[in-house]
Parts: structure tokens; C-alpha cells; sequence
């Protein structure tokens, strides 16, 4: 056949890389979260603190953002150990609901958000209810 021209064409993929992509992907959406009842509290606390700035105006980004231990403590996490909120906050970052910073500020991730949106439907009214239970 005058005029053509045949190419062949050799392609190589490495499905090893995409079998293990995969199966990340599997186990980080079959994993439960799992929470210690400190942490889980904590993630409450700091839920409720997320609503009553939104409630008071703040926009959702700047609401999601959360300074250092020792000012949330000063904040609203009176009478929790600073090395507590310290070790929750590794804990719920472990578990994929907070990003955490070097210097231990973090941001809520919308998961922790849709979380909590699912577990207290009724919003800020709910969360305080669940909440007043642990205050002596």
C-alpha cells in the first residue's frame, strides 16, 4: 500500500502505582472514625464555638479558623488541660476533621462540619443541650 504508513504504538502503564492509589483510596473510606470521649467533647465544644461565629456574622472561612491551644483555652475550652486539647486536636487531625498547624492552630474540614450537621440536626440549640451534660 503505497503512501501509508504504520506506526505502532507500545504503551506502558504501571499499575502497581494504581492498584495501591486504589486501595488507599478504599481503606481512608472504609476506615470509621474513631474518637475518644475527650476528643469527642472537645470536637463539640469547638462545633459550638463554630456556629455561635457564624450565628454573630463571621464568614464560614473565618469561623472554621481556630489560634493556638492557649487561646482556645482563654477562649472557650476553659478548665481542659492546654497538652489535652493539644493531644485531641492531633487526634481529630489524625482522623481527617481538622487541618492542624505547626503552631497547633487549625481549621475545621468541611467533613467535621458535615459531621456534626448530621449528628445535631437541630444546630446550636442541640450541640448546647449535649454539651451542658458534661458541665458539672
Amino acid at each position: 500500500m503505497k503512501g501509508m504508513i504504520q506506526i505502532k504504538v507500545t504503551v506502558k502503564l504501571n499499575t502497581s502505582k494504581m492498584k495501591q492509589k486504589i486501595l488507599n483510596q478504599l481503606e481512608t473510606e472504609e476506615k470509621p472514625m474513631q474518637l475518644t470521649r475527650d476528643t469527642d467533647k472537645m470536637l463539640c465544644l469547638i462545633y459550638e464555638e463554630f456556629l455561635e461565629r457564624r450565628k454573630n456574622g463571621l464568614s464560614k472561612s473565618s469561623a472554621k479558623s481556630f489560634e493556638h491551644p492557649t487561646a482556645l483555652q482563654e477562649q472557650f475550652l476553659q478548665g481542659i488541660h492546654e497538652d489535652d486539647i493539644h493531644d485531641a486536636l492531633i487526634e481529630l487531625d489524625r482522623n481527617g476533621l481538622i487541618r492542624l498547624y505547626y503552631d497547633h492552630g487549625f481549621q475545621l474540614n468541611d467533613s467535621s462540619i458535615i459531621y456534626m450537621e448530621n449528628r445535631f440536626k437541630n444546630g446550636l440549640k442541640e450541640v448546647t443541650d449535649f454539651i451542658s451534660k458534661f458541665i458539672p
